[in-house]
């Protein structure tokens, strides 16, 4: 993920450095409305791979897109979708003894910088251009659990021992991500006034708790001291036939606390495009006077 977004950085620089040169040409101005719909995905403790297609889940959202220029865009998007993972999936894996579950909706709102590498619709015969982004956004997320028949909310019952004396408060639902990632669009129609892309978006959080897992599972004391359900969705290896509450494994780790958990939206952009105006080339002087390109 590390070295992705450094060479996702690289090629920022070198798309800026290409606008840059171009900044006198003729400049297009334009926006966009527009509509997603794809998959949502995640990775984190209750993901063993970094994509596994059978945990995807339908999103969908709206987005608004500024085009400064040919090379350079500035959009901002809604997204919703879902993100879910079990132990139970990896029956031949040790880690099924966790039997730990979760399901959350996301709501993403991302803001972002969009490079092309081509002057993306300058001409008639290119319609279509790759393009890079980066930015950051705010998502909201609510990790819960099926157990006894209903679903339940797990941050408020500070799975992990969080909000207990000595301990550190509960998890924050809402949270920042850098979104980055690659798209392609093409423009179509007789006006070429509408644009189809494709488009694939990583999110680096700063949380470990996406699935309600980051640390370790409190000590016996602590344990003790947690409610009814507390206990139930913290520890619920006892579920399983070759455990016991005796096996409690008091301060263990229970997740990565290395790694922060991501997650990822991926699939089709549908916009209507809307030309704003064109700004011509700067001023050339001829013989002391201007002339107007």
């Amino acid at each position: 993920m590390k070295r992705g977004l450094l060479i996702l950085c690289c090629l920022v620089v070198f798309s800026w450095k290409v606008n840059a040169q171009n900044a006198f040409k003729q400049i297009h101005k334009s926006y966009e409305f527009g509509w997603f719909s794809g998959i949502s995905n995640y990775s984190g403790e209750l993901r063993q791979l970094r994509f596994e297609a059978q945990n995807s889940e339908f999103a969908s959202g709206l987005f608004f897109r500024y085009n400064f220029s040919n090379n350079l865009s500035y959009k901002t998007s809604v997204y919703h979708g879902k993100l879910r993972g079990s132990d139970s999936q990896y029956s031949t894996l040790n880690i099924s003894n966790r039997n730990l579950s979760f399901e959350t909706d996301i709501v993403d709102w991302s803001h972002v910088i969009e490079f092309s590498f081509m002057d993306f619709g300058t001409r008639h015969e290119r319609i279509a251009a790759p393009y890079i982004f980066v930015g950051i956004s705010g998502f909201y997320f609510n990790p819960k659990t099926y157990y006894e028949g209903q679903w339940i909310e797990l941050q408020p019952l500070g799975t992990e021992g969080q909000g207990l004396p000595g301990n550190p408060s509960k998890y924050n639902r809402v949270q920042a991500s850098i979104p980055f990632g690659l798209g392609f669009n093409i423009k179509v129609g007789e006006q070429r006034d509408v644009v189809i892309g494709f488009e694939v978006g990583f999110h680096k959080t700063f949380t470990d708790h996406l699935d309600d897992i980051g640390g370790a599972y409190p000590v016996k004391d602590q344990f003790e001291q947690m409610d009814e359900l507390s206990r139930a969705m913290s520890y619920r290896g006892v579920e399983l036939s070759n455990q016991t509450i005796d096996d409690f494994p008091g301060g263990q780790a229970r997740g990565n606390s290395n790694q922060f958990d991501s997650f990822f939206f991926g699939g089709i952009c549908i916009s209507k495009h809307f030309k704003k105006y064109v700004s011509s080339t700067r001023p050339k002087k001829v013989k002391g006077k201007k002339i107007i390109l």
